[in-house]
């Protein structure tokens, strides 16, 4: 009997996490509302809030996309920690290129 290693339970998970939001994406016209929260004082990072709309109630998917796309989730949002570009942009264009393989599929509500 093969052991499930602790990449393939992720990548499994991930797989999951990505149908998961394809499905909701779909009855949200793909629009992603996104907020940032909070702006370091160096401005090299941020914290930014994901939602999609589904069935006219906000649906917040942090959990979702940090699973999807890797990425950390500090006090509430994303925490991107970059600088010099749109960072709500990068969040959406990573999302769809996981998702539909185009990065410039979903749009920002």
């Amino acid at each position: 009997m093969k052991k499930i290693t602790k990449k393939q339970i992720q990548e499994q998970k991930r797989s999951e996490d990505i149908e998961t939001l394809k499905n909701m994406l779909e009855k949200s016209n793909k629009k992603v509302y996104q907020t940032v929260l909070h702006v370091s004082p160096s401005g090299k990072s941020r914290i930014i809030k994901n939602n999609i709309k589904v069935d006219g109630n906000l649906v917040n998917i942090d959990y979702l996309v940090s699973s999807i796309c890797n990425d950390p989730i500090k006090k509430g949002g994303i925490f991107m920690k970059e600088c010099g570009m749109d960072m709500t942009f990068t969040i959406r264009y990573n999302l769809g290129m996981a998702i539909y393989k185009d990065g410039y599929v979903l749009l920002a509500g």
